[in-house]
């Protein structure tokens, strides 16, 4: 099966790993072609690839290609138009049982559950990670950030979060990250900082990650 095979209907539980395929077979398809298509409904893997991945290249891209490749991201994450669970679901955000995809938020909505496994915010404007930003979802899978306008990735931004294995921080203004930024992701298996502005990254950076 393709990493992400559009049209027909589809009840595939999309877990953190499917979604990152999904999210990188979109940025390949954007990237190379510009434009994609989904008839209906996008079907997400069930596997993906275990091996580690660093993506830290830089491409140019476009705004509206940035737009498609938020679009279609958002098409990958199975379910999130459907609420199941019984929380309120922040405003501009769309829910479902394990997931949350947040565009345009300026802010972490503040009724995000603890126990969410994967959180998308897309063209928002977060200026910077701060230390412990997301402790409060210590089960956290799989985080995305892409095109928020971040410049500035601090000490300890992802701390709280022993699970997280998927962290995709693309198309954003990032110029500085600080050697203890990644500190405590021992899990993380997938790390994407492409289209950012940062000319090198501290040597200590990895040196923390088991994975």
């Amino acid at each position: 099966m393709k990493p992400c095979e559009f049209g027909g209907s589809s009840n595939y539980h999309c877990d953190a790993a499917a979604v990152s395929a999904c999210v990188r077979a979109v940025s390949t398809t954007v990237m190379h072609s510009g434009v994609a298509r989904a008839d209906q409904t996008s079907r997400c893997p069930r596997r993906a690839p275990a091996s580690s991945h660093i993506v830290l290249g830089r491409n140019d891209m476009t705004s509206t290609e940035r737009r498609l490749l938020v679009a279609f991201a958002l098409l990958c994450i199975c379910g999130a138009a459907e609420s199941k669970r019984n929380f309120k679901c922040p405003s501009g955000c769309a829910c479902s049982k394990e997931t949350i995809v947040c565009v345009g938020a300026a802010h972490i909505p503040r009724t995000i559950p603890s126990d969410i496994n994967s959180l998308s915010i897309v063209n928002g404007s977060l200026p910077e990670i701060t230390e412990g930003m997301f402790s409060l979802m210590p089960s956290l899978q799989l985080l995305l950030l892409n095109a928020n306008s971040l410049t500035t990735i601090k000490d300890d931004a992802f701390s709280g979060l022993p699970h997280l294995e998927y962290l995709f921080i693309e198309g954003n203004k990032i110029e500085t990250i600080t050697k203890n930024a990644l500190r405590g992701l021992r899990d993380l298996t997938h790390l994407s900082l492409s289209n950012n502005q940062m000319r090198f990254l501290p040597r200590e950076l990895f040196f923390d990650l088991d994975s």
